[in-house]
């Protein structure tokens, strides 16, 4: 008696993609052991954390002020473009836009504001 040819490749199929989800499995796993071994080494004890802190909160402040900039300048360029095309729901979203922007180029002296620092 003859076996169907098309049990042995569903077989052979199924053993494949298992093979396949084992070995993902594995390197997945083994990145992740010894790619999360990083060595953590001390500082001095001359430094201070909280500066470090406030280096990251200068950043993070300066990068929202330019992207409030950006939408800033982007929802003008929108307004005039409704202006002159006479178009009121692009005139409402670039208003808004507008809005947005200096919100956000104002959001440091918000939060400073908010946390009485």
């Amino acid at each position: 008696m003859r076996s169907n040819p098309i049990k042995k490749t569903t077989l052979k199929n199924r053993l494949l993609s298992l093979y396949q989800k084992t070995l993902t499995f594995c390197g997945v796993f083994f990145c992740t052991v010894f790619g999360a071994a990083i060595p953590a080494f001390a500082m001095n004890g001359d430094v201070d954390p909280v500066s470090y802190i406030n280096n990251f909160y200068t950043i993070i402040c300066s990068v929202i002020t330019a992207i409030g900039a950006i939408v800033l300048l982007w929802a003008i360029v929108q307004f005039t473009i409704a202006l002159k095309g006479h178009d009121s729901g692009q005139r409402a979203s670039s208003v808004i836009g507008i809005g947005a922007g200096i919100l956000l180029i104002c959001a440091p002296w918000i939060v400073k504001a908010i946390a009485g620092v």
